[in-house]
């Protein structure tokens, strides 16, 4: 008791709590590998969908494709 911590005194509960710090590191590292995953994923999502959008605005349609497809006109 001089001071030390009480885990120091009880080696099994000094074993418990290292091995579930070990526990909680490897799950921590897993979570944020998949966090890190997920944004990626998303980010170039959104990406693709921007280019696409601007993409096709910025696409012109000639008055001899109107004609032929009349459905073209609303775009």
């Amino acid at each position: 008791m001089h001071g030390e911590p009480a885990d120091e005194e009880n080696p099994l509960l000094s074993m418990m709590l290292s091995s579930a710090n070990a526990w909680a590191g490897a799950a921590r590292g897993l979570v944020t590998a998949q966090a890190k995953r997920q944004r990626s994923a998303a980010m170039r999502d959104g990406a693709k969908q921007i280019i696409g959008f601007w993409a096709k605005a910025m696409t012109r349609v000639t008055s001899t494709e109107v004609l032929e497809n009349p459905a073209l006109a609303g775009v």
